[in-house]
Order: C-alpha cells, then structure tokens, then sequence
C-alpha cells in the first residue's frame, strides 16, 4: 500500500485508539455515534485520551469497554426507564438458541412430553423460537412446553420436552453469557456432539469452557420482531442529553488497604449505535458493570496447575478480579509460602476467577478466557490493541475456528474481538482469537484464515467525515468488506453505503506501571496443563524440566545432594519413595506398604524431611513425593491366620511402631485411625476382597479403562483397598496431603493410580495448586477426562523404544533412533513423564533390553541421549544402588535386619561414595552386584547434558545426519537444534556379543553450522558447580560454517555442544584463523 493511497483515501482522519493523533487534528472532531449529535471538542485535551497514562502528549483515543459486553451495548430492543422502574417480573430473551460454530436447538416434537430435541439449519420456524426465563431458569418454545432434562447429573443425560413446572429442578437452566455455555441447575451443561449436522444429538455433558460444543447464544429470529424483554435489573437513572462515544481516561491508581479484596476499576460500556438514517433521538447509557463472578464449578474439581509464566498484566482478555495483601498471605510455621498459596485458591475460586498469581504477601484473582490468552497476558510489554467491530444493526463482526466470517448478534465474545496490528505501510491487519488473519481474496471471498501478513491481509481504513469511530475497511483489492442482511461478509465494489460502514469499540486495558523491585511469582491457573512446555513471559521460554530420583537416599543425603550438586547444575526437582512410616523389612518395596501417616521413616524423621524439603528449595530444587492413597499394608501373618478370639485385632507393628492389623490401623497421629468399613470387601466378609494383580493381568478383564470393576480389588490380593469414595478417607488423605503442602512438597507421583476413580483422586489433590503431579502408569490408552483432572503419565514406553533402537537393533536400523517422537500410544509428549530406570522395571544381572546402571558405559549413552534429543518436556533420571536380588533395599539394609536404615552416601569428611562413570559395557558381574550406592546421576557427562537440554530443547530439529550419507558411517547419528546447538554419538559394544567394534567417529570436516569457534562438550562435564567455561575435559573447534577442524566422538559415547557453553579463544589471531 503507498502512501500516496493512503493521503488519496483522507487519511488525515486517524483510527481511533489504534492510529497516532496530532494535537493540532483533535481540536473540533466529533466523537458520536452516526446518527447522534453533540457539540464538537472545544480542546484538543477533552477528545483525547493519554497513552498509557503520560498527559498531553498525542496518544491512543480510548474508547473502553468493561469486558466486552456489546449485547447490552447493542440490544436491539429495550424498554423505557419508566417500564423499568414499574415491572417486577424476571428478564426474559426470547429467539433461537444457536451452537457458536453450528446449527440450531430445534424441537420438533415441541408440545409432546418427552418430545426429541436436535440440532438443524437455523431458519424462523416455530420449533426454533424459544423463550429464556432468568429468573426462573426455564427455557420454553414459544408455541411449545419447556426444555428438561432427565439424569441431569452425569455425562450423555437426556434433552426432551416436558410440561413447564417452574418448581422442577428438571427445568431449570442458567445462561452464561460470558462461556456460552447453558448450565444444568445439576453441574453439567447443555452439549452437542454433532453441533453441524441436521439431526445432531443434545445431550448433557461435564462443562468445559474450552469444549466448543457447549458455545451457545440467544439471538433474536432474524426477520421477526423480538417481544419486548422485562428488565434483568433495578433501573439506573438515565441521562438526559444524548449519548457519546468521548474517550475515558486513564483510571488513577488505586491504593490498596491491607488485606481487603479490592473490585477493579470498571469503565462504561459503549452504547449503543444509532443508524445514520434514523432521527438524532437520545439512547440510554448503560451504566458502570463490573464483571459478576462466575458460576460455583460443576462436577470434580479442576486442577490448578503452576504455569512457570510471568506476572500478568491485564488486558481484554485477562482481567483481574481481585487483590488481596497482608500477613494471611505470607510465610507458614515451615517457614513456606505453600499455605499462602493454597489461600489465594480459596479466594480465586470464590470470587469466579480461574487464574491467581501470587507472591509472599500478595495475592490476585484473575479470570482470562483462554489459555492462549493467558500466556499473552505474561510480563510487561504485550499489550496489543483489541477491537470489535460492529455493524449497524449492532452486530459483531465474529471469526470460527474454521476460519468463516460473519456478523452475530448478542454479547461480545472471544471470536468477536481481534488483535490491531499496524504495519509500516500506514495500513492495519486484524487477527482472530485462532491466531489467523483476517484476508480477502480476489471475488470477494473475506475469512480470517491467513498465517502471515501479505497484500492480501492489508486493510486501509477509511474514515466518514470527523466521526473517527465510523468506518469502512478497504482490501488490497479496492473493494469494500460489506455485511449482508443475513451477517455474511464479503469483498464489495463501490462507494461506501450502510453495510461497510462499521463502528469501532476498543477493548485495550490500560497497562499498570511496575511498582517496587521484582519478587518471586507464581501464575497458577485452570487453564494450564502441568509442567508448561513454555512459560516465562508470554509463554515464549522453552522448559526441559529434569527430575532425579534419589531411591533410598536418607533426607540428610538428599538435603547436601540438593546444595553440592542438584541445585548447581540446575535439576528442577528431586523425588523420593514414600515419605509415610511402611511395614518393616529390608526390601525396598516395604516402602511402598504404608501403615499410617506418620512421617517417621527409615530414611528419616518428620524433622529430618522437613528440614530436607526447606534444604532442597532453597536451592533450587523442588521435591516429588510417591504418595499412597490406593492402599495400606498388607496383614501380618498373625492378623490373617488368626481367629480373633480374645486376640489383638492389630497383632502387627510398624516401622515406627504403630499397630495394625487386617484392614485396621492404630494410626500414628490419632486422626490415622481406620477400621475395616474404610476399606473395600465382600459382601459377607469386611475381612476378605477381591484380588487384581499378576493373576488377573492386572486390568479388570478388559483393555478398556472404563471398566474399573476390579478398582475396588485390593492390589496382590493382600494391600487392603482404601474406599476413597467415602467421605471419611478422603477427608484422612487430604489431611495428609495438606501436610505436604504445607511442609513445601509440590509435587506428586501417584502410586497405582490406574486403581483409583478419577472423581475421587480429583476431589483429593484439585484442592491444592500443585506444581506438578503424574501417575504411575503402565501403556494404556489413557481417558481424557484423567489427563485433565488428574495429572500427566508416567510413560515407560518411550524408555523401551529409546533401549531398544540403541541396544538391540542390527547396525543398519540405528538410524531409526532419531525416528522415536514418543511413547505410549495416546499420551503426547506433553502429558508424559519419560523415565529412563524405574524400581519395577529392572533386571537382577546386565540386560541389553531392559535400562539399568549394570549395563555400564551404555546405560550412560542412553541417559546422556534421553537429555540431549529434544523429545519430551519432563524427563526422569536415575540416583540409586545396586543390588544382588531384585527385593534388595538400600545399602544398609541387608537380611536379615528388619529394622534398618540406609547407609549414608557421604562419608565422615562429607565426600560422596559413588561408583565411578563406566567405561566398558556392561559392567562386571561382581561390581554390579556390590551393595554399594550407583549415584548415576552423577555420572560424568549427564551434568553436562542437564545444560544442554535447558538450552536446547525448545529448538527445532534442524538437521539429522544418518548413514544413508556420504559422509556418514554406520552406527554414527548427529543432530542438529536450530542454528545453535548440535549432538552425535556412536553406537556402543557389548562385549561378549557378536557385534563388531566400529571404532571412535572423527568429526573433522562436518558442516555443524554452528558459528566458528572453542566449544566445550558438555557430554564431558562433570558439574557446573564451579565451572567458569574457560576449558572443558572435552572441547570441539569449528571454522568457517562451523565445520568441524577438532573433535570426535568415542565409540559408545555422545557429544553436545550449544552456542552458550562456548570456551573463550586465546586471542584475536585464533579468531581469524578459525573464521578463515
């Protein structure tokens, strides 16, 4: 577009809100609706409005709204403030009840009782026209009887009709105007599978603010006059000189009392246009609406995940709701902000948000309508413009998902607001809320389903007379973007009538100044899965999330783990086995047997964990507990062979000493205590229950998870089955979680979680704002309703695949390694937690398939490989000991000591006693069968790769170099990320195989791409702690195009090097040398 277009299209006249205004073009421009009339600007200062707060400099002409509620600015009828003032019968919409991005409600069968209801092609029929009570929450055709519903509380309830009874809870309805959605009075919401299609099923369904199926408006018949409305509220009194569209300004700050929850400032509602034609008479301004809260939740919980985003700032599609400062807020008796944290929880539900950001003393509610949303709204700086437009008959110009254009009456919606982009060419373009641009293609066809910005995107705006908010929009191709009678929007020639006139509404939010230096935050958010793959500001920083196991370490350890090395070298968090007291014995799997929620263990005391946990954050590092919730320990032999009689009816002693028995436990904290009726059993024996386990092939005689009928089954036959749908266990594990969470455990590992119901697991851990939780799980197909009330997966299958392409494949498939982008079937990438070793997947000697430290230098390859290849957003390592049978526990508890403790990793001069990196595969037999600590973490290299994955993961997979390339041989792989980053590993040996050694891979002559220069290879890294970059055990030198001129990767080993960990060159000299 040139400039010279733009002057010829009198461009003088600027868009309000969005173009730059010259003080000297303000002066006398009118700022009204067309049709209306007010006596012009005296002052340039009276029709302009500050940008971002500075006073009297040419700025943004803000023309706001509070959260974009144009049906009420827009309504096409209303009655008069007297009839207002006099009626006291409830509001009442009448018209069709439309899917957003579909057909009609239609009840064809509208006077029968239990007459069927279906979607079908909107048209003025009578089956069409309903009737929306809001005081009575009854929803009626017009010519018909009332919309009701039967089983009103679960998933695929039925839709019909049925005599109108306004007492029948059956019949009651509530329209959310902000989501679309119509709530059942039960919890669930007014859903259609097959919103599209002519026929399509209505059905109830759990509410999702996300689930487009349950987007509805109430719009009026188009062609048909709409019954006039009774009023929704008490009356305002309305001014009496015609309404404007002045620009507000900028609220003041607010200063903010101790504790007290403060209402947002809230600004008038534009109102609502009045044809050019039609005589200048005055229409009522709405008055000052502040954003009502939202409905109480429906059905389970939803989780609160950590977002790992910035600090918001408001915009039009975040809006905080409140803030709340003061000593609630702070520091618990643990010395954590976790307490504080659950509290703004409390208040976030409460007051309807769906969002909190939260920091020590401080906590803010916020409500934004979509993820996407959210993320935008993190950090300071993005405050892109947000308009409507509409036209004028008051309909908003709205964007579907698929693209499609068309005007829509009722309330602004997300699909009705659009991103302002100036381009440097004078013109603008319109983004949609699916990212896509608005484009008009040759013969009129107009959608917004452009990726990037070209000619065809590229609006000219063009103002009528002074009037800067009434508008035309010319295409690339010089026609007109027109509205047609029935809200289609096409390309049209000519001069600008009525239906390419449109005006313009500005969403934009103000941004608030920062105040005070930066603290540390939390964004926490229902719309957040766990473990964000990018966060920071605006959700654009790539995250690798790295989790270590510490099996068996004591707290102690863990706690100068965490400070020497964990923290250092940057590991985000660190798991433990359970935390609770167990059964005694010296197997590790005791462990996992709990007989109360004491909190003295084996590894440790109350204290000594509470310690650990302040220890391991203040460094950094974040704690993963294995929680228990499925089931307690198996009975004694006493208590279940035993006849009671005048016998104890807990013969049994734990770790700590408490006593239990057969489905009973003493408890070790008093509100510990369980009975046999807090268990599942048989009809006819609270002693005795089913069985699930190896026997049964540990699902319920069906691959499918919905059928959970051995859920109830207690675990190998003997792990006594909680009732986790009675009220009194959830209480007594929620108890236990509080304690957790207020200690600063934030993260979870849910033990046999496939054996626990989803309502009840969500009932349990949705009341706490975790930072992450994922389940045990084997490679099943997982529910979508667990992933998003309960938690990721932890995803095995990706570990088989990764072992078997480097361990098992002939040489000529090697290459199939760079070919794995998963695990489990059904999991993404994003939901999985991939592990490389877990405690139920080990062998008692070396084994090529299966991962485990006594494999040697190849296990070491695969975790090395796990950490660079890009796959994957949270991954697992490994921290253990070695064993000589696969019931071992930790060093320190040999058989036949039953009441033992793991032998400390540091010795008396506080140096860890670990085995040394491997350098053969696999290990010898006597080694790895040494009751000693493994510590594979620590493993030379794997520090390294935990740097390079933080900086790498987020990149593309630039280029791969396999064997089927010239300059590639069999069994060598390399990888690049982006333009920055760049791995290659040779495939291993292991001796007494028939595979032949291929010997060590010279890199020279490789084209990496990476910038010229001294690299360090992180594959050699020891630690970062106290790392300065200056040298490396391994460095890599590149020239010109990054070829390599030094460098090689031993057979059996990886090599990682990232523009970030570059080693300084001696000299000036050595730098022309290598770009030469």
């Amino acid at each position: 577009m040139t400039s010279s277009r733009m002057l010829a299209a009198g461009f003088v006249e600027v868009l309000a809100a969005l173009l730059l205004l010259r003080p000297d073009a303000i002066a006398g421009l009118e700022s009204v609706v067309p049709g209306t009339t007010r006596e012009p600007c005296a002052t340039a200062g009276e029709c302009q409005a500050p940008l971002n707060g500075s006073q009297g400099a040419p700025g943004l002409l803000l023309i706001q709204l509070n959260r974009g509620d144009l049906g009420t600015s827009f309504q096409a009828t209303r009655q008069s403030t007297q009839e207002a003032a006099d009626s006291k019968q409830s509001h009442v919409v009448y018209g069709q009840i439309k899917a957003w991005h579909g057909l009609c409600l239609d009840a064809h069968q509208r006077s029968e009782k239990g007459g069927r209801v279906h979607m079908w092609t909107c048209e003025d029929h009578t089956n069409m026209r309903w009737a929306y009570d809001e005081e009575l929450g009854q929803i009626k055709n017009q010519e018909g009887i009332c919309l009701a519903m039967t089983n009103g509380n679960v998933n695929g309830g039925q839709v019909h009709m049925w005599p109108c009874d306004p007492t029948s809870k059956d019949q009651q309805w509530v329209y959310d105007h902000a989501t679309g959605q119509i709530k059942a009075v039960y919890g669930v919401c007014l859903d259609s599978p097959n919103r599209d299609a002519d026929g399509g099923h209505v059905h109830l369904w759990e509410c999702d603010t996300e689930n487009i199926n349950q987007q509805w408006m109430i719009r009026p018949v188009p062609g048909r006059p709409t019954p006039a409305p009774t009023p929704m509220a008490p009356p305002t009194p309305q001014p009496t000189a015609g309404p404007t569209l002045a620009p507000l300004p900028t609220p003041a700050p607010t200063v903010l009392p101790t504790s007290a929850p403060i209402a947002e400032p809230t600004v008038a509602p534009t109102p609502k246009p009045v044809q050019p034609t039609a005589a200048p008479t005055p229409v009522p301004v709405q008055p000052p609406v502040t954003v009502p809260p939202a409905p109480a939740p429906a059905g389970p919980l939803k989780p609160i995940p950590n977002c790992y985003l910035a600090p918001l700032v408001r915009n039009a599609d975040c809006e905080r709701l409140r803030l709340l400062e003061g000593l609630e807020f702070g520091l618990n008796e643990y010395g954590q902000e976790t307490s504080a944290r659950k509290l703004c929880t409390d208040n976030m539900r409460e007051h309807g948000g769906d969002t909190f950001v939260f920091s020590v003393g401080r906590c803010e509610v916020w409500r934004c309508i979509s993820r996407k949303a959210l993320q935008a709204s993190a950090g300071p700086g993005n405050q892109a413009v947000r308009i409507s437009l509409a036209d004028h008959l008051g309909r908003a110009l709205t964007a579907a998902e698929d693209g499609s254009l068309s005007f829509q009456p009722g309330p602004t919606t997300p699909q009705s607001r659009f991103h302002y982009v100036q381009n440097e060419d004078g013109t603008i373009a319109l983004q949609s809320l699916y990212g896509k641009y608005v484009t008009a293609k040759p013969g009129g066809v107009v959608s917004a389903e452009a990726k990037l910005i070209d000619d065809w995107e590229k609006l000219e705006v063009i103002h009528h007379g002074a009037q800067l908010l009434d508008l035309s929009l010319k295409t690339f191709h010089g026609s007109l973007i027109s509205v047609t009678a029935d809200g289609h929007v096409r390309g049209q020639p000519g001069s600008a009538g009525m239906a390419s006139r449109f005006t313009l509404i500005n969403h934009t939010v103000p941004e608030e100044p920062a105040s005070g230096p930066p603290k540390k935050t939390w964004v926490h958010s229902e719309l957040c899965p766990y473990q964000e793959a990018r966060g920071g500001i605006q959700g654009k920083e790539a995250r690798g999330p790295v989790v270590v196991k510490l099996w068996e370490w004591n707290y102690a350890d863990v706690a100068q783990e965490c400070v020497e090395f964990l923290g250092p070298n940057g590991f985000d968090a660190v798991q433990l086995s359970p935390i609770v007291e167990h059964v005694v014995g010296h197997q590790w799997w005791t462990k996992y047997q709990p007989v109360s929620y004491g909190l003295n263990t084996r590894s440790g005391t109350k204290e000594e964990l509470q310690h650990m946990v302040a220890t391991c954050r203040a460094a950094g590092v974040e704690i993963v507990v294995d929680v228990i919730l499925n089931h307690m320990a198996a009975a004694c032999k006493e208590a279940r062979y035993s006849v009671l009689g005048n016998k104890p009816e807990t013969p049994c002693t734990g770790w700590n000493g408490t006593r239990f028995g057969n489905r009973r436990t003493a408890g070790a904290r008093g509100w510990d205590k369980a009975e046999p009726a807090m268990f599942h059993h048989k009809e006819d024996n609270e002693l005795k229950n089913c069985m699930v386990g190896p026997s049964t092939g540990w699902l319920c005689g069906s691959p499918s998870l919905g059928d959970c009928s051995c859920c109830q089954c207690d675990m190998y036959g003997g792990l006594a089955d909680w009732k986790t749908e009675a009220a009194v266990v959830r209480q007594m594990h929620t108890r236990h979680l509080q304690e957790l969470f207020d200690m600063g455990i934030t993260m979870l590992r849910v033990d046999a979680a496939i054996y626990s119901e989803v309502d009840d697991l969500a009932a349990m851990f949705n009341q706490f704002p975790w930072d992450f939780i994922f389940q045990e799980w084997w490679g099943e197909f997982p529910d979508a309703r667990r992933t998003n009330l309960v938690g990721h997966y932890r995803d095995v299958a990706y570990r088989w695949k990764v072992v078997n392409a480097m361990a098992n494949l002939h040489i000529s498939e090697y290459h199939k390694l760079l070919d794995i982008k998963g695990g489990v079937h059904g999991i993404p990438q994003e939901h999985a937690m991939y592990p490389l070793l877990y405690h139920d997947g080990r062998s008692t000697d070396a084994a090529a398939d299966i991962a485990t430290f006594k494999n040697g230098l190849e296990y070491h390859q695969q975790q090395r490989f796990l950490l660079a290849w890009p796959v994957g957003v949270s991954i697992g390592i490994w921290g253990g000991f070695s064993w000589k049978s696969l019931e071992d526990g930790p060093p320190g508890c040999e058989r036949p000591d039953k009441h033992c403790k793991p032998r400390s990793v540091y010795d008396e001069q506080g140096r860890v006693q670990c085995m040394p990196t491997p350098t053969q595969s696999p290990l010898p037999r006597e080694l790895a069968r040494s009751r000693s600590w493994v510590c594979e973490h620590r493993w030379a290299g794997v520090a390294g790769l935990v740097h390079f994955r933080k900086a790498c993961r987020g990149l593309p997979i630039s280029r791969m170099w396999k064997a089927d390339q010239a300059d590639v041989g069999k069994g060598h792989l390399a990888f690049r990320l982006g333009g920055k980053c760049f791995a290659a590993l040779v495939r291993g040996r292991r001796a007494h195989s028939s595979w032949h050694s291929i010997g060590n891979w010279s890199l020279a002559g490789l084209e990496t791409g990476l910038a010229p220069g001294r690299y360090c290879d992180l594959a050699s890294l020891e630690t970062q702690r106290g790392w300065d970059g200056s040298s490396c055990p391994r460095e890599v030198t590149l020239g010109q195009h990054g070829a390599v001129l030094e460098g090689s990767v031993a057979e059996g080993d990886i090599l990682a090097i990232h523009a970030g960990a570059m080693v300084p060159r001696a000299g000036a000299h050595e730098t022309a040398a290598l770009a030469s």
